[in-house]
């Protein structure tokens, strides 16, 4: 039986940026290969790798939504459904963002490492901040701000501001704190 109840309490706990990164680099292990062996032009682009996260995150929109209007424990196997969904999705997304962060690190002249610990600081206190009884749950709230991020990202790419990597470390902290969510409840993790 999918508990979201108990997942939400055990993200509710200090994080260290060791386990963060931990995880981040298991997200990043988790997403989808590409579909084709051949580098697509748009994808060798910040905005264009940036662009291939848009129908990861949608889905994901979708799935986290979903999860919490089913009741809990009316239909384990859409739960696991949707929880696997959400996860493939958010490392999905993941990768894309990050993707784009380091092909705009490369352009402008800094190190998309440096942003790792960023990532991994802003994604601790959203998980441990987790709820399911917020209204909306902590995890739909954090999809909003993922998309929310990612529209941001969008904007300073197009316009070439300095500020497109802490848009790209916002989107990919919450997409982390979502992914970490979805493989707690499904028991893939601790």
């Amino acid at each position: 039986m999918i508990a979201l109840s108990e997942a939400y309490l055990r993200l509710a706990r200090p994080w260290t940026t060791a386990e963060i990164g931990d995880r981040f680099r298991e997200a990043l292990g988790d997403a989808p290969a590409e579909a084709s062996t051949g580098e697509d032009p748009q994808s060798a682009r910040p905005i264009g790798a940036l662009a291939l996260a848009i129908p990861s995150c949608a889905s994901l929109a979708v799935a986290v939504h979903v999860l919490h209007v089913v009741p809990e424990g009316a239909d384990d196997e859409l739960a696991n459904q949707l929880l696997t969904a959400s996860a493939r999705n958010a490392a999905e997304g993941i990768r894309h963002c990050h993707r784009s962060l380091e092909l705009d690190a490369a352009a402008q002249g800094y190190s998309a490492e440096a942003w790792l610990p960023v990532v991994y600081e802003n994604a601790a206190p959203l998980l441990e901040s987790a709820r399911a009884t917020d209204e909306p749950p902590t995890i739909v709230t954090h999809v909003q701000a993922a998309v929310s991020w990612l529209s941001q990202a969008f904007v300073e790419l197009d316009s070439g501001a300095a500020e497109t990597s802490s848009a790209l470390a916002g989107a990919i902290a919450h997409l982390l704190a979502i992914w970490v969510f979805a493989e707690v409840a499904l028991g893939r993790t601790a």
